[in-house]
């Protein structure tokens, strides 16, 4: 856990030897060498989007069933995800999709509205 000084900073200590970050203090290890870095806490680490999340947060925005395609686009264009060099990232959130509504049924946060198109669960 990094700690946050009074100045809105988070310290955290790298250690070189096994190429981790910790909070130092009593995570330190002695005979490591560590140095200790600051950075503004509004520029912490930022968590990403996973693929599904982003297809909510799509679908959401859009109300309307989509298929993976414009799912995809959308996603792209608004910045909330990017397929890391994949040839067919829509065959992949179709299959992602397709996965979470049979594995977690009515727990799903998808659904099938018709063939190829999903739509959010209300």
């Amino acid at each position: 856990m990094p700690n946050r000084t009074a100045g809105g900073l988070v310290t955290l200590a790298v250690c070189r030897s096994v190429r981790t970050e910790h909070a130092g203090g009593d995570q330190h290890r002695r005979g490591w060498r560590c140095h200790v870095t600051a950075t503004p806490a509004n520029e912490a680490k930022t968590k990403k989007l996973s693929g599904l999340a982003a297809a909510a947060k799509v679908l959401a925005e859009a109300g309307v069933p989509l298929n993976c395609t414009q799912m995809i686009e959308a996603m792209t264009t608004q910045k909330y995800w990017t397929s890391p060099n994949g040839l067919t990232p829509q065959a992949t959130l179709y299959a992602a999709l397709a996965c979470e509504v049979k594995t977690k049924g009515s727990a799903s946060r998808f659904q099938i509205a018709e063939r190829g198109h999903f739509a959010l669960k209300h």
